[in-house]
């Protein structure tokens, strides 16, 4: 397989073809312990054997190799009354050395838990590793605990904002390193007027939506694998008690006031948790969804 002309972003017209599922992988000397799935794509003019990880595993290669990788940490819980949403994990493409006979552990992101009337703060995101390189965690959505504010977080992309309180605007996300060529993610969005709705949670491809004096967030948006799977996806919507924020790519919509929950991001596509806006149970934050890694040989 040649490598020289495949880049570290630039996943737009990416082929795919169907799965053939196993709970372990061994394909040209290259082998998974488990948790994964096989498929072949296409992108650019390169054709990969793609082994898709959704949970933690070694992976051992019998020589030497460069392969590249993609990895997408945990989404950040969704934030408390009038609360932010989550954050969308960070989303890290580029390549890695696999030494010849080497178990490298390979770990996937929880997503960060939402917010509840007895624990109203959220958590960020968990990062996703393979050996020494991680994609950052997203963070979490800001919000209210009935007595005090408290802010969103940084992380692969920022938690979103809230209006409780005086007001807290969304975290910055986390740019890539000179390994990787590809950001991480974006930074979650502001509230405009206090007293209102909270701020969708950053997400890869664009940052959170700004929240209004009605309307929460929307998540920002995100990208699609090259075996088809939309990750990385806006980081949940901010919670309102007219409309709540939507989401995208993985990220789960906000939650409306006595009426629904912030939702979850789904599991392994790093998208952040919806936040919620309440006074009091049932209702709660969506909890982030948990990251997902490639390699691709």
């Amino acid at each position: 397989m040649s490598v020289t002309n495949a880049g570290g972003s630039g996943l737009t017209g990416a082929k795919y073809r169907s799965l053939v599922r196993s709970s372990s992988g061994t394909t040209a000397g290259i082998s998974f312990a488990s948790n994964t799935t096989v498929s072949t794509v296409v992108i650019g003019s390169v054709t990969y054997t793609a082994y898709t990880v959704i949970g933690t595993t070694t992976v051992t290669s019998i020589s030497d190799r460069i392969c590249r990788c993609i990895l997408v940490g945990g989404g950040g819980g969704g934030g408390w009354y009038q609360g932010g949403g989550g954050g969308a994990g960070g989303y890290l493409d580029g390549f890695i050395r696999l030494p010849a006979n080497t178990a490298v552990t390979i770990t996937i992101g929880a997503g960060g838990t939402g917010s509840t009337s007895s624990v109203p703060t959220p958590t960020a995101g968990s990062s996703s590793t393979v050996g020494n390189f991680a994609a950052v965690g997203g963070g979490r959505g800001a919000g209210y605990t009935g007595s005090a504010q408290y802010a969103a977080t940084t992380g692969g992309s920022g938690g979103g904002g809230t209006g409780a309180g005086t007001g807290e605007n969304g975290a910055a996300g986390t740019a890539a390193g000179t390994v990787w060529t590809t950001l991480l993610g974006r930074s979650g969005g502001n509230f405009v007027t206090a007293g209102f709705a909270g701020a969708g949670g950053g997400g890869f491809a664009s940052v959170g939506s700004n929240a209004t004096s009605t309307a929460g967030g929307a998540g920002g948006t995100g990208t699609t694998l090259p075996t088809g799977t939309g990750v990385a996806g806006g980081g949940g919507g901010g919670g309102a008690a007219g409309g709540p924020g939507s989401a995208t790519e993985g990220g789960g919509a906000g939650g409306q006031y006595l009426v629904s929950n912030g939702t979850n991001g789904t599991a392994n596509t790093g998208g952040g948790g919806g936040g919620v806006y309440c006074v009091a149970a049932p209702y709660i934050g969506g909890n982030g969804g948990s990251g997902v890694v490639l390699v691709l040989v």
